[in-house]
């Protein structure tokens, strides 16, 4: 524990410099942030979440130097406009923003950047305590290549509710795991993350149902197999409890919004539409969008994983991998990573103007995993291989902390053939897929899938050496 508190301190170090004299210098809260900050002022000041009064007074002066358009809807009352987005984010942060605002108000932006450095760095100490529910110790090579790389180390100070979906998922696994040893706490925490998870956007709607339904079956099996009055009161007020705050999350949704739909939200009444309605509206093109985006996710020069961190390429053969060796332990990771990266693939989110790989970070918990328990089953070339990807990344990373203000590209399907600052930059744009183009370049993406294919060949570990030990 003392090592993991070590590790943890040094890396709140790191972070905290970088929010300080790098990332806030460089860039003001842009994209999304400024919105989800003017809606933390609106409850810590206002004790509301209607933000009319806010944008038309530019509130937001005290953390946005420019004019920004607002981003609201109707509400119930067409007089009153709510947040064009989930408000779990600004909730979390409004008791922070009014410490700020009240005692310094011009420390305000860099003080809520070292908050969000503060829970990235509680996920990574509880990523460690996962690792150690399965049996083994955090390694430290493969947990210094995601930590200071790309998008842990640029996302460590962004006001994204992505950064607080991975702290809660891997908190989530680590209940799993220990869900025999501690039913109380593992029952307290679930019955809560499952809608807080909802509660930081719509879109984590499959991971709150999930985490819900896994939790039942094993809360169900834990009563089965020690069939005690307190397990049994466990599992009822755990059933209770998440179907509580799941239904209380809709209940605001028609209370202030008017409608029980999520998409409400973000459109208005125009986007109250069903997933059957898109898909006939919309059909096969809808899956095409789909397919690109399950790679662009990975390889895409805008928004992908591995460009910016090729040690995430060990992910496919170390998840298959992990799978067959721990079984049923590795099964709740798998079914979140799967449901969530295939909604997101049909929902086809690039990030918007933010860094890159937004909408892959939630998921980091269940991406790390699996590699950072591969790991000791690697052969030492196999190792010296993914070091040196490792190094690749930190390289790109050590890039991007320099050119902070390039790393920041549109991204969005307004902009479909747009490229990336940050590569062309480089002089190595040509050489990356964009997965979203009107045209994109086949060969180039088969020849990324063929050199991932071949890392994760090279880098599943080797029967003959797991049975000689």
């Amino acid at each position: 524990m003392k090592s993991k508190i070590i590790i943890c301190a040094l890396l709140f170090v790191i972070y905290s410099l970088l929010a300080l004299f790098v990332f806030s210098p460089r860039m003001p809260p842009t994209g999304d942030e400024p919105h989800y900050l003017i809606t933390a002022h609106s409850i810590a000041v206002d004790g509301d979440i209607s933000l009319l009064n806010n944008y038309r007074n530019r509130d937001y002066r005290i953390f946005y130097p420019g004019v920004i358009a607002k981003r609201t809807t109707r509400g119930a009352d067409p007089s009153v406009e709510l947040p064009a987005f989930s408000p779990g984010l600004s909730f979390f942060l409004s008791p922070f923003y009014k410490i700020a605002i009240n005692l310094f108000p011009g420390f305000l932006v860099p003080f809520l950047r070292l908050v969000i450095c503060g829970v990235t760095v509680i996920a990574i100490y509880q990523l460690m305590t996962l690792i150690e529910t399965f049996g083994k110790p955090t390694s430290l090579i493969p947990l210094a290549g995601s930590v200071l790389a790309s998008p842990l180390i640029t996302y460590s100070c962004q006001f994204y509710p992505e950064i607080l979906a991975f702290l809660l998922l891997i908190l989530v696994l680590v209940q799993f795991q220990r869900i025999e040893k501690t039913p109380v706490k593992s029952f307290i925490l679930l019955s809560l993350i499952s809608p807080a998870l909802l509660w930081l956007h719509p879109k984590y709607l499959i991971l709150s149902v999930l985490v819900f339904g896994i939790s039942c079956f094993m809360f169900a099996r834990l009563a089965r197999n020690a069939p005690t009055k307190k397990i049994r009161i466990i599992q009822c007020l755990q059933i209770l409890i998440s179907l509580a705050g799941i239904f209380g999350f809709f209940v605001f949704l028609h209370s202030y919004y008017g409608s029980w739909s999520p998409n409400r939200i973000y459109g208005g009444v125009q986007r109250e539409t069903s997933l059957i309605e898109l898909v006939q509206t919309l059909g096969w093109e809808r899956l095409h969008i789909m397919f690109r985006m399950i790679f662009g996710y990975w390889m895409d020069e805008r928004f992908g994983l591995i460009p910016y961190a090729p040690i995430y390429a060990a992910f496919f053969s170390a998840f298959v991998y992990s799978l067959k060796k721990y079984r049923y332990q590795m099964v709740p990771a798998a079914i979140l990573f799967v449901a969530h990266f295939m909604l997101i693939s049909w929902a086809a989110q690039m990030g918007g103007y933010s860094p890159p790989s937004r909408h892959m970070v939630a998921l980091l918990s269940t991406i790390l995993l699996p590699i950072l328990l591969v790991f000791f089953d690697w052969t030492h070339n196999q190792k010296m291989l993914f070091l040196a990807l490792e190094v690749l990344g930190w390289v790109i990373a050590a890039a991007m902390v320099t050119h902070y203000r390039l790393i920041f590209t549109e991204a969005t399907w307004r902009k479909p053939d747009g490229g990336s600052v940050f590569w062309q930059w480089t002089g190595l744009e040509r050489w990356i897929p964009n997965l979203t183009a009107t045209d994109p370049d086949v060969s180039l993406i088969i020849i990324w899938v063929c050199i991932t294919l071949l890392i994760s060949v090279a880098l599943y570990p080797r029967s003959s050496r797991i049975q000689s030990e």
